[in-house]
């Protein structure tokens, strides 16, 4: 049977949605979360294609999702991240996705990147020709109550699959004992101010950073807290990445000198035992206090990992006294399409797509 191709554009997609085609699929090649996500992106343009899909009859093939963006200043350049890219598994290996590929490409001119790829889409789009990378950031991973029967679960053969909860217990003792025998640090001369939502003066601390490259603003941060990706309803919608999460919220830190002025300013991001800093700003001077900040957090909600591609904020924790019990590198890759102005962008954590999950 002939596969159907659909291309869909950012003023049609919620059209789309609602549309017999989409509702008698299989599997659905784009959440509703996203859907109501990328509907309210405020850098996206009505004629931006945003989904590619190929189907037969009922059966989903393949999909192709892309979040439109700008980079740049003077002028900006409009641009599609690439997001969302699988194929049904019994018919991978027939072309499908570098077919989606070139149609994104030839649609978008070019102006495509990606970044916090899976390594089958990475090989992909190394193999096309068309990417080359702009951006190189090394931090870490640090592990303080990590769940090896979530991390291991596909390394491990099944016969020993049982050990896992085991090895889980006596990491979780191990943990417990590290930080029952820690001391209390000393006072590193700041004060940090912990809020559930932001208020008007964060949204514009934020809107006032300097940055290179990527200039979201406040509007954005606004978009991005008010249409996460995610959500904690557990319906199933037959959508193959990740659209649930048990837990998911974000705290907006401000840090204070001991005379209560501020110094910077930082967003924290947890999800079902993973801490994220998708962005901050503080000085050097000032970072001990927000390494001190995230390790103490660590510690509270017993976290299981903490993700970090900064450099200069993995250094700090690692000055710090801290407590997680593993630590091994994270690297964020970022790939152009085409000759990007600023070639070396200063970017931060939740640039690209990373911080809607």
């Amino acid at each position: 049977m002939k596969p159907e191709f659909y291309k869909i554009k950012h003023a049609d997609l919620l059209q789309y949605s609602q549309s017999e085609a989409y509702q008698k699929l299989n599997e659905k090649p784009v959440s509703q979360e996203r859907i109501v996500s990328y509907v309210k992106n405020p850098n996206a343009l009505p004629d931006d294609y945003v989904l590619y899909v190929l189907c037969a009859e009922n059966q989903l093939i393949a999909y192709r999702s892309l979040l439109p963006d700008n980079y740049g200043d003077n002028p900006k350049t409009h641009f599609a991240w690439l997001s969302g890219n699988w194929v049904q598994t019994a018919f991978r290996g027939q072309g499908y996705s570098s077919r989606l590929l070139r149609e994104a490409n030839t649609d978008w001119h070019e102006k495509l990147m990606y970044t916090n790829y899976a390594p089958e889409s990475h090989a992909l789009y190394q193999k096309s020709g068309l990417f080359h990378k702009i951006s190189s950031r090394t931090g870490s991973r640090f592990y303080l109550f990590p769940k090896t029967r979530i991390l291991l679960k596909h390394r491990v053969s099944k016969p020993f699959v049982w050990v896992l909860p085991i090895v889980d217990v006596l990491i979780s003792c191990y943990a417990n004992l590290k930080i029952l025998m820690s001391s209390k640090p000393a006072s590193n001369g700041c004060i940090i101010e912990s809020m559930q939502q932001p208020d008007d003066e964060f949204y514009k601390a934020f809107n006032q950073r300097e940055t290179a490259g990527f200039q979201r603003s406040d509007s954005e941060l606004r978009w991005i807290l008010n249409y996460p990706w995610v959500s904690n309803d557990g319906n199933n919608q037959n959508y193959f990445f990740s659209h649930y999460a048990k837990s998911m919220y974000y705290r907006f830190l401000w840090i204070k000198s001991e005379a209560g002025e501020n110094i910077g300013w930082a967003i924290l991001h947890f999800r079902d035992g993973i801490l994220k800093t998708p962005y901050y700003h503080a000085d050097n001077a000032v970072l001990s206090c927000l390494a001190r900040y995230i390790i103490d957090f660590s510690k509270a909600k017993k976290i299981q990992q903490f993700r970090c591609f900064d450099a200069n904020l993995t250094a700090a924790i690692n000055q710090e006294k801290h407590l997680f019990i593993y630590q091994k590198p994270a690297r964020q890759n970022v790939f152009a399409a085409w000759d990007t102005n600023p070639e070396n962008p200063c970017l931060s954590d939740g640039d690209g797509d990373y911080v809607f999950t």
